[in-house]
């Protein structure tokens, strides 16, 4: 258990999920759904650098912990691609690298032998 280290990204490109408890908030869950949905549309669509006001919408200490699992990521566009507990997603989301090591407090690593 430890904050998300993105150095230890060979493990999910060898395939081993990482599972992350992050800040949750709802509002910006609906964002991240958002951004999936332009994606789809526009595959050049990119998350924004995120700037003091965008930095406000993420949740903090006073929001619940939810557990997501980290998938993919993409170093070029400075994307953690993720999946929800939840039915019905088989798509990842993404979020900004920004964002997830602002919101994460426990991390999961599988390490294969």
């Amino acid at each position: 258990m430890s904050k998300f280290e993105f150095t230890r990204r060979g493990l999910i490109k060898s395939g081993l999920p990482v599972v992350v408890w992050r800040r949750f908030d709802f509002r910006r869950n609906q964002s991240h759904i958002k951004f999936a949905d332009q994606l789809a549309r526009d595959p050049s669509a990119q998350l924004p650098e995120p700037d003091s006001s965008d930095r406000e919408t993420w949740p903090g200490d006073k929001h619940p912990v939810h557990a997501s699992v980290i998938v993919g990521f993409n170093d070029k566009r400075k994307e953690v691609l993720f999946m929800e507990s939840w039915a019905g997603q088989s798509v990842p989301r993404r979020m900004r690298y920004e964002e997830l090591e602002a919101t994460a407090t426990m991390v999961f690593y599988f390490e294969g032998k």
